[in-house]
């Protein structure tokens, strides 16, 4: 019996070792350290993708992924890699933006849809951070980046009721298609939570894939909607995604995501 996690393509299972990279926020180069583990400097995230662009990699959006896994085309996914930033910060725009562009790697940008021009709304004013205009949004889709759904507010999914999360997954998906005149096809998870309501939910609004905060980078078509991730930090070294590529962690993290998957069924 084929579980709430699983997609249903009908399809023999695709699998494919392809990294996702997760970013929250992107400061410029500077002598001070990030203060938070979801801060890197723009040059961390230049250092991740150039690593992959040097090996013959190349950049997809989770859209592309996500449809490729879903269709069985496991060749054309070998040598790809993916860059996610989860919130909308505008900081993101202003270094991560400028970046990609320059070394022409595509990504994937979450976006809350209740703080588009605004700010954080989710934590204390001390520690909110501006988050990027519709105007910035658009640019970016123009550019060729994805933008995906993080919800309308930044809040634990598995907290609400069943009419709750739907109006999360349905109406972020709405304004956002409206915004930039496309279909929205993928989300990310707020905190990484999700169950078998929320996964339902992300489906029957007409997604098509999601994000989790599960490690690895082994993926398969058949949890195209608990998508594994690597989160990227200041400390993120070559060495280790050498080590997250060379497959030495697949065991740990397969017991991981396992362990995730059959307590949300």
């Amino acid at each position: 019996m084929m579980s709430c996690l699983e997609a249903a393509t009908g399809a023999e299972m695709v699998r494919a070792r392809v990294p996702i990279f997760m970013f929250h926020h992107v400061a410029p180069d500077g002598p001070s350290a990030p203060r938070s583990p979801l801060v890197v400097r723009s040059s961390k995230l230049r250092e991740i993708a150039e690593w992959f662009l040097r090996r013959g990699y190349e950049s997809i959006t989770v859209r592309e992924l996500a449809s490729l896994l879903r269709a069985g085309d496991a060749a054309s996914l070998r040598r790809k890699f993916a860059l996610t930033f989860d919130d909308g910060a505008k900081s993101c725009f202003e270094h991560a933006y400028p970046v990609l562009s320059e070394i022409g790697c595509t990504a994937t940008f979450y976006v809350l849809t209740s703080c588009i021009g605004g700010s954080s709304n989710w934590r204390n004013k001390m520690r909110s951070f501006e988050m990027m205009s519709a105007e910035e949004l658009l640019e970016l889709f123009g550019q060729g980046f994805e933008i995906g759904s993080h919800g309308r507010n930044h809040v634990d999914l598995t907290a609400l009721t069943v009419d709750e999360i739907d109006a999360q997954m349905v109406e972020s998906r709405a304004t956002l298609s409206s915004m930039i005149g496309a279909e929205v096809s993928t989300f990310a998870y707020p905190y990484g939570l999700f169950d078998a309501r929320v996964v339902k939910a992300v489906r029957d609004a007409g997604y098509i894939a999601a994000c989790s905060v599960l490690r690895g980078a082994a993926q398969d078509s058949q949890h195209t909607f608990a998508l594994k991730r690597i989160m990227v930090t200041e400390g993120t070294s070559r060495l280790r995604l050498r080590y997250f590529m060379s497959g030495l962690l697949d065991f740990e993290y397969r017991r991981e995501f396992e362990s995730a998957v059959l307590g949300r069924q």
